[in-house]
């Protein structure tokens, strides 16, 4: 049975997630977009991420590891519902453009794909459904969440800055996002270590993820499992140091 402190940081977390989403969106109000940087997007994407990382440094995780799965997969589940509502009622459609459609890509509108939301809580379960070893185990998870939270969104603003001049890494990807990318997740990596090079590998980790997702797999559910079972496995063997320190 879940005690009455967790249910509460559930709560207020499911809480400042529909909170943030919803100001923001009020906000921009749909119209805000300066160059395609879709910042209103962006900042949705990195506060969602953000709100959920206190719980790494909580004993939620380890105390109510099932619960936490299950919260995050029938989240996904309800996104999906309302995705495949959409699909066959178009006033389900109007309703969640009028409400979330500045928060949306361009093809989550006009091609009615599956929704980013859907994927970022997937890739989380199947982040935290890989980690193991309480507490020393969620330090991959965190940094994870940070890659998405911080790197990827970094990334997509720097890469538009620079979209007409800028070297290509993969498809649509560039180098100077990429190279933004990598820089966040290094800092991001530091949290969580003193070790230089394992951070360095930690930017890289997260860099190669951003850039070269698996084709079809959306970068949501694609840099938290990516990233956190390679950190995972990496620090074991890591020949330059301890890599948590």
């Amino acid at each position: 049975m879940l005690d009455e402190h967790a249910v509460l940081m559930f709560c207020l977390v499911a809480v400042s997630l529909i909170g943030f989403q919803s100001l923001i969106s009020a906000l921009v109000n749909g119209k805000a977009n300066p160059n395609g940087l879709h910042l209103a997007r962006r900042v949705q994407h990195a506060m969602s991420g953000l709100v959920l990382l206190p719980i790494t440094y909580t004993s939620l995780l380890e105390d109510y590891w099932v619960a936490c799965l299950l919260l995050l997969l029938f989240g996904a589940s309800v996104v999906f519902a309302l995705h495949v509502a959409r699909l066959y009622d178009n006033r389900v459609q109007e309703l969640l453009v009028k409400g979330y459609g500045s928060l949306a890509r361009e093809d989550e509108i006009v091609n009615k794909k599956v929704p980013g939301a859907f994927y970022f809580m997937l890739g989380l379960a199947l982040a935290l459904l890989s980690t193991d070893e309480f507490p020393q185990g969620l330090k991959p998870l965190r940094l994870s969440l940070l890659y998405l939270s911080l790197g990827d969104p970094l990334a997509g603003i720097v890469g538009r800055l620079f979209d007409h001049s800028a070297i290509r890494v993969y498809g649509k990807k560039t180098l100077a996002g990429s190279l933004a990318c990598m820089l966040t997740c290094f800092v991001c990596t530091l949290t969580q270590t003193s070790n230089v090079f394992f951070a360095l590998w930690g930017g890289v980790i997260g860099a190669f993820a951003e850039a070269f997702p698996p084709l079809g797999v959306d970068d949501n559910l694609w840099i938290p499992v990516f990233s956190t079972l390679f950190l995972r496995f990496s620090a074991s063997s890591f020949p330059f140091g301890t890599a948590w320190t």
